[in-house]
């Protein structure tokens, strides 16, 4: 009974979490359509206030030193923040820029590959062929002539799904 619970209570947590994923995407845009907000100034504001309720999660709820943790940590965060998901929202879109973000597991996976020796299995092969077709059509519209969205769009959104994959 307890595994169950905490099987739902994990199903919860991931549907809340993808639903707050997808507003703030939502809302990012929003704010570039029709408030000219400056996509590095959402950036940084985002990643203050997400690193600051995390610190203070840390310090409170889970009583643990937060000093030792921007000690340890500070480098990786500088490095995950250096790209974001809102600085290529602001250059394309949400729906473009969650996909392009997406495309972090399939880095992960090749790595994991590379660093086993080992080629993925037919599954994760079409997982990844997949994943390439849907980028390929969504930056191209299936056209092998022009690109759909900005070279810098794909650009930032690749390496934004880089750096969270290398995080």
């Amino acid at each position: 009974m307890k595994e169950v619970i905490g099987m739902l209570k994990g199903i919860f947590l991931i549907i809340c979490a993808a639903t707050c994923w997808g507003m703030g995407g939502v809302a990012g845009q929003y704010l570039y359509q029709y408030h000219q907000a400056d996509m590095i100034w959402l950036c940084m504001v985002r990643q203050i206030l997400a690193g600051c309720m995390f610190l203070l999660f840390a310090a409170f709820v889970q009583k643990q030193d937060i000093f030792a943790i921007l000690k340890a940590d500070t480098l990786n965060i500088i490095e995950f923040s250096f790209l974001g998901f809102y600085y290529t929202v602001g250059l394309c879109n949400a729906a473009t820029a969650t996909v392009l973000q997406y495309m972090a597991p399939l880095y992960v996976m090749l790595w994991m590959s590379y660093k086993s020796r080992k080629i993925p299995d037919v599954r994760e092969l079409i997982g990844i062929v997949g994943a390439l077709v849907g980028v390929f059509l969504i930056a191209t519209h299936g056209s092998l002539d022009s690109l759909a969205i900005s070279p810098m769009a794909l650009t930032i959104g690749v390496l934004s799904a880089l750096s969270y994959a290398y995080y």
